[in-house]
């Protein structure tokens, strides 16, 4: 089951999340800063970088592969 990959656009790095597709209520645990770049279903276009949003981006994974374990996909 796919979990995450990363592509580098021109104007932006995408970071396609699948967890967030496979359960949209996880949308429900990301602050407000993440989902702002929630393009699509599951792909957050990321144009900028700075320590907070490296930090939402970890406890996403971390909560996203929390959830994959529950559902026997990793």
């Amino acid at each position: 089951m796919p979990f995450a990959s990363v592509i580098i656009q021109k104007s932006y790095v995408g970071l396609y999340y699948m967890p967030v597709y496979t359960n949209p209520e996880m949308k429900k645990i990301f602050p407000l800063e993440l989902l702002a770049l929630l393009k699509g279903k599951s792909c957050f276009q990321i144009r900028i970088s700075d320590a907070r949003l490296v930090a939402h981006i970890k406890s996403a994974l971390a909560s996203g592969f929390r959830q994959y374990k529950k559902n026997g996909w990793a």
